[in-house]
Protein backbone atom coordinates (compact mmCIF):
# COMPACT_ATOMS: atom_id res chain seq x y z
CA UNK A 1 0.00 0.00 0.00
CA UNK A 2 1.23 3.17 -1.01
CA UNK A 3 2.16 5.61 1.94
CA UNK A 4 -0.38 8.76 2.21
CA UNK A 5 0.42 11.95 2.51
CA UNK A 6 -0.82 13.45 5.98
CA UNK A 7 -0.72 16.63 8.44
CA UNK A 8 0.87 14.37 11.12
CA UNK A 9 3.90 14.40 8.62
CA UNK A 10 3.83 18.31 9.21
CA UNK A 11 3.47 18.05 13.12
CA UNK A 12 6.42 15.86 13.52
CA UNK A 13 8.34 18.19 11.30
CA UNK A 14 7.23 21.24 13.13
CA UNK A 15 8.13 19.58 16.40
CA UNK A 16 11.47 18.96 15.38
CA UNK A 17 12.29 22.08 14.22
CA UNK A 18 10.78 23.48 17.48
CA UNK A 19 12.97 20.93 20.04
CA UNK A 20 16.50 21.78 17.92
CA UNK A 21 16.52 18.29 16.62
CA UNK A 22 16.22 19.76 13.26
CA UNK A 23 17.64 23.51 11.79
CA UNK A 24 15.98 25.60 9.30
CA UNK A 25 17.67 23.39 6.24
CA UNK A 26 16.75 20.50 7.37
CA UNK A 27 13.22 21.77 7.80
CA UNK A 28 13.38 23.31 4.31
CA UNK A 29 14.98 20.28 2.74
CA UNK A 30 12.38 17.81 4.17
CA UNK A 31 9.64 19.96 3.84
CA UNK A 32 10.66 20.29 -0.33
CA UNK A 33 10.93 16.61 -0.27
CA UNK A 34 7.38 16.14 0.70
CA UNK A 35 6.39 18.83 -1.63
CA UNK A 36 7.66 17.28 -4.47
CA UNK A 37 6.53 13.08 -3.15
CA UNK A 38 3.27 14.01 -2.63
CA UNK A 39 2.65 15.78 -6.24
CA UNK A 40 0.02 18.31 -7.61
CA UNK A 41 -1.17 20.86 -5.34
CA UNK A 42 -4.39 22.22 -6.10
CA UNK A 43 -5.23 25.96 -5.19
CA UNK A 44 -8.30 24.58 -3.39
CA UNK A 45 -10.99 26.52 -1.24
CA UNK A 46 -10.52 27.49 2.16
CA UNK A 47 -13.50 25.07 3.06
CA UNK A 48 -11.31 22.53 1.50
CA UNK A 49 -9.40 20.82 4.42
CA UNK A 50 -6.03 20.42 1.33
CA UNK A 51 -6.11 24.08 1.62
CA UNK A 52 -4.70 24.42 5.26
CA UNK A 53 -2.31 21.44 4.58
CA UNK A 54 -0.92 23.39 1.34
CA UNK A 55 -0.92 26.54 2.65
CA UNK A 56 1.39 25.02 6.11
CA UNK A 57 3.67 23.15 4.32
CA UNK A 58 3.90 26.12 1.56
CA UNK A 59 5.58 28.22 4.54
CA UNK A 60 8.09 25.83 5.71
CA UNK A 61 9.66 25.75 1.81
CA UNK A 62 12.92 28.01 1.88
CA UNK A 63 12.90 30.77 -0.12
CA UNK A 64 15.11 34.13 0.53
CA UNK A 65 13.95 33.70 4.66
CA UNK A 66 12.03 31.25 6.44
CA UNK A 67 8.16 32.52 6.76
CA UNK A 68 7.89 30.51 10.05
CA UNK A 69 10.06 31.05 13.18
CA UNK A 70 10.04 28.46 15.62
CA UNK A 71 7.61 30.95 17.84
CA UNK A 72 5.48 30.58 15.58
CA UNK A 73 4.98 26.58 15.37
CA UNK A 74 1.96 26.30 17.91
CA UNK A 75 0.05 28.57 15.68
CA UNK A 76 1.11 26.69 12.53
CA UNK A 77 0.03 23.05 14.72
CA UNK A 78 -3.21 24.60 15.41
CA UNK A 79 -3.88 25.42 11.85
CA UNK A 80 -3.05 21.82 10.89
CA UNK A 81 -4.93 20.75 14.08
CA UNK A 82 -8.42 22.34 12.48
CA UNK A 83 -10.88 19.44 12.29
CA UNK A 84 -12.43 18.55 9.02
CA UNK A 85 -15.59 20.36 8.53
CA UNK A 86 -14.50 23.92 10.12
CA UNK A 87 -11.83 24.64 7.93
CA UNK A 88 -13.44 28.25 7.49
CA UNK A 89 -12.89 28.71 11.78
CA UNK A 90 -9.12 27.54 11.02
CA UNK A 91 -8.88 30.02 8.31
CA UNK A 92 -10.04 32.94 10.24
CA UNK A 93 -7.96 31.96 13.11
CA UNK A 94 -4.88 31.36 10.83
CA UNK A 95 -5.56 35.11 9.45
CA UNK A 96 -5.98 36.74 12.86
CA UNK A 97 -2.67 35.43 14.26
CA UNK A 98 -0.46 36.55 10.99
CA UNK A 99 -2.37 40.10 11.27
CA UNK A 100 -0.81 40.21 14.78
CA UNK A 101 2.00 38.93 14.61
CA UNK A 102 2.71 41.62 11.77
CA UNK A 103 1.21 44.42 13.61
CA UNK A 104 4.13 43.05 16.85
CA UNK A 105 6.62 43.17 14.20
CA UNK A 106 5.96 45.98 12.01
Amino acid sequence: MAECFNRQMLRDLLNNWQSGAIDDVALSREATELWNKYGVWINAPETDARSITKTALEGMLLRTEPRYSTGDVPAVLDFLNTPMGEEAAGWERWRAYWSGAERASG
